[in-house]
């Protein structure tokens, strides 16, 4: 297996010498013989270990098996306990996709903290069969049909030459320990259900239906790539660009068979989703102008163009602030000052200056970081009720586009938000009673 797993390695281009990868490792048999082919290798790679709080003391007992290997082979492991229920709540999302999102978005979090290159996820032939049945219950188009890539992004999955099965047989060939997770077998998650009893329903009609759809799904692979080249060179005719902004001219979309799709396709690249590209198809010969807002890009469907803008970069670039050995200290517009609660003279709770805040100093978590806001992004305002998101505070304080990508945050160590830099502060951080060292930070 390890000669078919490097050959995969290299034919699939998924990673070089130099990169250094974050396993990502369950404690299941696919994440431990993964995590045992590497142990082969000579690739630089680090552990990380979710702990999503939903298996009670079976969750407890993976991360300690995981944290056991990791030590007795001298491993550096990464660890996180999620609460998935809780966020799952708090942004209305299954308990799948809210461990989906913790784990990417913290795996991404060590990537940038840590400098390493790539996540590896065990993912394997099962998972592609499990999701390209997934995606043909869903809206979907042949990106969905074609499964699961083995590279996408700073993602690889290098274990996608291989089944369930030959893992299973070289995890006992070669005396691998693991933890079998006991939620695989409650079939009332979809994903579990079509493993548990779509896929044999098909394997009944058809002994060979396994090897034959792997085989329909390269195939559907193959077509996006024509697809999508021929995509990239009716793009290249409709797309001007101009100094600030790029545009399509609506008479040469509009006579287009299929132009809904052509645009989608185009505009998709900005963020854009279908909804939005029909709402354009539908005001296309309107004179009123329309704006359709995405994440990095505003689009514009003028009287005669679809004009595509960059939302505004800011100027300043994220800072990293270390351990504070001594203050007063000042980094680059802020200024830091630690005292005593005992000491304090300063007028702390009837603080009213957006430019000053004050800390519970051993409730922040360092380093500190200086950085733009990230759509998701949400705090606990000082004096608030629960959570809210940072695109509903600028909206509630009527800021402008423009005036959105120059809000500057302070964050923690785990990216948590400590202030709204001359705006607002975070409730997690503030002063109590409690309190014996205070961090005073001011906007200079």
């Amino acid at each position: 297996m390890l000669n078919r797993f490097l050959t995969f390695i290299g034919n699939q281009h998924l990673l070089c010498p130099s990169d250094r990868v974050l396993l990502t490792v369950s404690g299941g048999v696919d994440s431990m013989v993964m995590l045992n082919l590497f142990m082969q290798t000579d690739f630089q790679f680090a552990i990380a270990h979710c702990n999503f709080q939903l298996r009670g003391q079976d969750s407890i007992d993976d991360e300690q098996f995981v944290q056991n290997f990791a030590q007795q082979h001298h491993i550096e492991l990464f660890t996180q306990t999620f609460d998935t229920k809780k966020y799952a709540q708090q942004q209305g999302i299954s308990i799948e996709m809210a461990a989906r999102d913790l784990r990417y978005n913290w795996f991404e979090y060590l990537l940038k903290t840590h400098h390493y290159t790539l996540i590896a996820t065990a993912h394997h032939q099962n998972d592609v069969l499990e999701t390209f049945f997934l995606n043909m219950m869903r809206t979907t188009g042949l990106s969905g049909l074609r499964g699961i890539k083995a590279k996408q992004g700073h993602i690889i999955r290098p274990m996608l030459f291989c089944d369930k099965n030959e893992i299973i047989q070289y995890a006992l060939q070669n005396h691998i320990k693991y933890h079998e997770d006991k939620t695989n077998l409650d079939d009332s998650i979809l994903r579990n259900y079509i493993r548990l009893h779509i896929i044999p329903a098909f394997e009944q009609l058809n002994k060979n239906v396994k090897a034959q759809m792997l085989n329909t799904i390269h195939i559907l692979e193959q077509q996006e790539n024509i697809y999508k080249s021929h995509i990239q060179d009716i793009s290249n005719q409709l797309l001007i660009h101009e100094k600030d902004y790029k545009a399509i001219n609506i008479d040469k979309i509009a006579p287009l068979h299929f132009a809904t799709t052509y645009l989608y396709e185009i505009l998709c690249e900005y963020g854009a989703n279908y909804t939005q590209v029909q709402q354009i198809m539908q005001h296309l010969h309107s004179t009123e102008e329309k704006h359709f807002d995405t994440q990095d890009f505003k689009i514009i469907k003028t009287r005669n163009q679809i004009r595509i803008y960059p939302h505004q970069q800011p100027n300043k670039v994220t800072k990293k602030i270390e351990q504070l050995a001594k203050t007063p200290l000042r980094i680059d517009n802020l200024y830091f000052e630690e005292f005593s609660a005992n000491e304090c003279q300063e007028d702390i709770f009837s603080n009213t200056n957006k430019s000053v805040i004050y800390c519970d100093i051993d409730k922040l978590e360092f380093p500190l970081y200086i950085r733009t806001w990230q759509h998701g992004d949400y705090f606990y305002p000082l004096n608030g009720i629960g959570k809210k998101k940072l695109s509903d505070f600028f909206t509630d304080n009527k800021l402008s586009s423009v005036e959105k990508t120059s809000v500057q945050l302070l964050c923690n160590a785990k990216n948590d938000i400590v202030w709204i830099i001359g705006m607002k502060s975070d409730n997690r951080f503030k002063v109590g009673k409690q309190t014996n060292k205070i961090l005073k930070i001011k906007l200079l």
